[in-house]
């Protein structure tokens, strides 16, 4: 009895005792929030893509105008290398090409006097070749005559009331008819005429009217006037047609008896090495055309520009410098490959995705020094410090102004997030699964089901209400 007597007031003080601990729980209630859940890491800036600027020819820098550190287009001229030597050499080729063409133009000219013309309209009355036989540049090898068309020249004592174009009246010994005529000529010399008469050659065409030839007799006035004498009717045409190449005649187009007009094909003549010299000519060109468009080509050269838009990092040579080919002149990053990288660490890779976004800050804090960025590219290998695998994780930035190759950021990758739920603080967890409420004044572990974390609050996805009493621990 001494030992129960003894425990009730023990018993009935560690009631007291309860009682009093629980009215001086702290307590506190979930709210309802946004959570995201991040990765963060620090990482560092680096061009993913650098051009190294190369000179394929070499020569004097005649310009560079750029420093190291400048911001510069792409197609922007960097450097300029003497050209004056690939310009005397294209106006060379160039002359080249055009004496190519000029033996080309000779040579075709050459071939189409292979077929020799007449430039006579007319009849042939004679053929002085035929297929088999040699003939040589300026042989004559035709005859003809245009026996329709006839002229007459007569001497007149005066000629003031003589022009061009004035009609005649021709008129042929027992031939009582008139042949009308037209004055097409009058010769500027005074003739002395037998007796001493003074007088000056007056030439007319006319049309034959039916069989008159050259050779006979006839007259003619003029405006009334007649001539000193009478004169002798020619062909207004009577000429040989003489051969414009050298060769065999394989060919002939046209013969005794034939009319021919201007540009009629009399005979054809062979001649290998003129036909050859074309072939020849032909070829030249082409060489030639070649070689230019080669050296025109290489003019470029000469004009080194910037493949891309983005920051000089290295300038090797200078304006009066001597480059040479395939050497480095400078170093150029890609303004537009500007990156992160990030080491994650083992236990966080699995929680990372390729297109994820992430904020990334320069260590420095400037202001303004705040860019965004997406998950790039999530290595395979992984590196081992300290017992533990990271993986580098590369971020491409939305802008990448301010920021230099090698530079410290701050990364946060954001790997999930929610809206309008449940929160408690991390510190509520007990057991990473329970938490302390007050039920009917009394502390009551419950069993929760948790969701995200940002380290600081807790998704709770079921087992707490908002109106809970959660008691502090």
């Amino acid at each position: 009895m001494k030992r129960n007597a003894f425990l009730l007031p023990i018993l009935a003080f560690a009631v007291l005792l309860s009682a009093c601990s629980s009215a001086a729980a702290n307590t506190e209630q979930p709210t309802i929030g946004d959570i995201q859940d991040t990765v963060d890491e620090s990482g560092t800036v680096y061009y993913s893509e650098n051009y190294s600027i190369t000179s394929s020819v070499g020569g004097r820098i005649t310009s560079s105008n750029f420093d190291v550190g400048a911001l510069v287009e792409a197609g922007q001229v960097l450097y300029t290398i003497d050209d004056t030597d690939i310009v005397n050499k294209i106006s060379s080729a160039q002359l080249n090409l055009d004496s190519a063409r000029t033996s080309y133009a000779q040579a075709a000219k050459a071939v189409e006097d292979l077929s020799v013309k007449s430039y006579l309209s007319g009849m042939i009355t004679e053929m002085y070749c035929k297929v088999g036989d040699y003939v040589a540049t300026g042989s004559k090898v035709a005859q003809v005559v245009d026996s329709q068309h006839l002229k007459l020249k007569l001497a007149f004592s005066g000629t003031d009331s003589i022009f061009l174009g004035s009609a005649a009246k021709i008129t042929v010994p027992n031939d009582t008819a008139e042949i009308d005529g037209v004055v097409t000529r009058i010769y500027e010399q005074t003739t002395v005429f037998d007796g001493r008469q003074m007088g000056v050659y007056v030439e007319i065409s006319f049309d034959n009217p039916g069989a008159l030839t050259s050779g006979e007799t006839a007259t003619a006035t003029v405006n009334g006037i007649s001539p000193i004498a009478t004169g002798t009717i020619e062909h207004v045409t009577n000429d040989a047609v003489y051969s414009t190449g050298t060769g065999l005649i394989t060919a002939v187009n046209a013969n005794v008896g034939n009319n021919v007009a201007d540009g009629t094909v009399v005979l054809q003549i062979k001649n290998d090495a003129v036909t050859g010299a074309v072939t020849n000519a032909s070829l030249s060109i082409s060489s030639a055309e070649e070689s230019l468009k080669q050296l025109r080509g290489t003019l470029d050269y000469y004009t080194i520009k910037a493949p891309a838009t983005g920051t000089i990092l290295e300038k090797n040579y200078k304006e009066s410098d001597l480059a040479t080919a395939a050497t480095p002149l400078a170093i150029l990053s890609d303004g537009d490959a500007v990156n992160v990288v990030v080491d994650i660490d083992e236990k966080y890779i699995s929680k990372l995705a390729v297109g994820q976004s992430a904020a990334v800050t320069l260590t420095s804090g400037a202001d303004g020094a705040a860019y965004t960025g997406t998950v790039k590219e999530i290595s395979d290998s992984g590196t081992v410090a300290n017992g533990v695998t990271y993986y580098p994780v590369k971020i491409s930035l939305d802008r990448q102004d301010g920021l230099k190759d090698g530079m410290n950021v701050n990364v946060s990758i954001l790997v999930a997030s929610k809206e309008n739920c449940l929160l408690v603080p991390q510190s509520y967890l007990v057991g990473g699964s329970k938490i302390e409420v007050l039920e009917d004044g009394k502390p009551v572990l419950k069993d929760v089901v948790t969701g995200l974390s940002d380290g600081k609050y807790v998704e709770i996805v079921s087992g707490l209400t908002e109106t809970d009493s959660m008691v502090s621990k």
